[in-house]
């Protein structure tokens, strides 16, 4: 008898306050904790989000105009939208067109803001809209044929026009804006 409760001894060990527990209790816990570890890295939960992958690129832009005594401008943000091919790549535009002047000036001039998406360094347009006053909160979209393309440049022009019985309009110097930021210039 003697001998079995040595071999018993071998396989419990005693807990604080005297109480005994098999050893594989324990071993079975170290081993389930190790099982939650591996399965929640196995599903990604350790992972870093695709979208550090290529996150989205926010850039702010500013375009004006002044003809006489009417100053137009259009205002915003532009968010290059991290996508995966097939996606077609897009640019979200938000902010405002707006325009200031005094109360005695003749303003039967159309303001508007003209937005270019490019592709292939700023040398080939895919998407073109032209925005009246107010809030601005539209997307510019590549080709989706060219889901590698991606949309490299955006030119912003502030514009007024003299209304639909006149062809005349008169616009401000283009600005363009890159993912890296912006620059006053044209394509």
């Amino acid at each position: 008898m003697a001998t079995r409760d040595r071999r018993r001894q071998r396989h419990e060990h005693t807990q604080p306050g005297g109480t005994r527990r098999p050893r594989g209790v324990r071993t079975t816990l170290l081993a389930a904790i190790a099982a939650c570890a591996l399965a929640l890295i196995a599903t990604g939960a350790g992972a870093t989000p695709a979208a550090a992958d290529h996150p989205e690129i926010q850039q702010p832009f500013f375009a004006d105009h002044t003809r006489t005594c009417q100053y137009s401008y259009a205002e915003g943000e532009l968010n290059w939208a991290a996508t995966h091919d097939p996606e077609p790549h897009h640019v979200d535009v938000t902010g405002v067109v707006a325009e200031k002047h005094p109360d005695d000036c003749d303003t039967h001039w159309v303001t508007y803001a003209e937005f270019t998406a490019y592709i292939k360094g700023g040398t080939e347009p895919v998407d073109f809209a032209s925005v009246p006053l107010g809030e601005l909160d539209l997307t510019l979209s590549g080709d989706p044929a060219l889901s590698e393309a991606r949309i490299d440049l955006v030119t912003v022009r502030v514009c007024q026009n003299a209304g639909p019985s006149l062809p005349a309009f008169t616009c401000g110097e283009p600005v363009s804006v890159t993912p890296a930021g912006s620059a006053a210039l044209t394509p």
